[in-house]
């Protein structure tokens, strides 16, 4: 067996090796938007197994600035067919000096993939989290009777990323995982993405004064497109009075007008009161994820 650099040379078997793999694994940072823009340099150090001309495993590792600022890398696939140990620990040896530049690596498997959680656990990772994946069936929204002094208006790229991290960075400051705040520039990327839906992200004002925001994009999922929501947030002094049911609410007629009639979100377990809002709302899940972390 022999493991070697990802690059320019071999980057098409790398890729090769995650589509073949990704419906068994989160496939987040697999789908092809993703892999077709990943760039095989000190973002995205990766590496693959060969055993007779053939790649039997792929680890690769994400260091994005927002990764960084929170000193944390994310795994894009770690993962080996079959799940053979020596296999991983090969890839995880070789990979092992990029994380000295964060404090902790995590990965995301799904709670079916045993074999390969049994690999990542024999190598020191821990669990940190679980998350859910919801989906809702093609069901009219909920109405949308915002109380007096709230209103609903649209986000407009170039002037209002300001608003949006001012408000997704206070709500989000406590969550697991999204706990690094969002840069302007960052939210200024948003509207730049495939995904991205005109008039997809609402703000809910209050007096005139966004207070919240939902977002609404197209996510692809089981081979059809459905109306990704996320994140919806709210400011403290906002929250626990049914306006994140609302802003739900808003985002599945947001999806509706784009003829995405089943929506699709993720949510941390441990986070019971959005996971009864959402199962309220006609949400069920669909899939269970387990970060898996591992602590220079």
């Amino acid at each position: 067996m022999e493991i070697i650099r990802v690059d320019k040379s071999n980057i098409g078997a790398f890729i090769d090796y995650c589509i073949a793999n990704r419906k068994s694994l989160d496939d987040t940072f697999l789908v092809d938007e993703e892999l077709e823009k990943m760039k095989p340099d000190d973002e995205d150090p990766s590496f693959i197994a060969l055993e007779g001309g053939k790649v039997i495993g792929a680890v690769s590792m994400k260091l994005d600035p927002y990764l960084l600022r929170g000193n944390r890398a994310r795994f894009r696939i770690f993962h080996s067919n079959p799940a053979a140990p020596d296999v991983y620990n090969r890839l995880f040896t070789a990979i092992r000096p990029e994380m000295d530049k964060v404090e902790k690596v995590f990965l995301f498997l799904p709670e079916t993939a045993v074999e390969a959680r049994e690999q990542i656990a024999g190598l020191g990772f821990t669990i940190e989290r679980y998350a859910y994946l919801l989906t809702r069936k093609d069901l009219p929204p909920g109405e949308v009777s915002l109380p007096e002094g709230y209103s609903l208006k649209e986000f407009v790229p170039g002037r209002d990323e300001k608003d949006y991290c001012h408000i997704r960075n206070i709500a989000f400051s406590g969550l697991a995982g999204s706990e690094t705040p969002l840069t302007e520039e960052e939210a200024g990327k948003i509207a730049a993405r495939t995904d991205y839906l005109p008039g997809g992200i609402l703000f809910l004002c209050k007096e005139g004064r966004p207070v919240g925001l939902v977002r609404v994009a197209r996510e692809y999922y089981n081979r059809i497109y459905y109306a990704l929501i996320g994140p919806i947030a709210l400011l403290p002094s906002h929250q626990k009075n049914g306006l994140g049911r609302k802003l739900l609410r808003a985002g599945l007629q947001v999806g509706r007008k784009f003829g995405l009639g089943k929506a699709i979100l993720s949510v941390n377990a441990e986070n019971e009161q959005a996971v009864h809002l959402y199962t309220s709302e006609g949400f069920e899940t669909d899939e269970c994820f387990i970060s898996y972390q591992y602590k220079i």
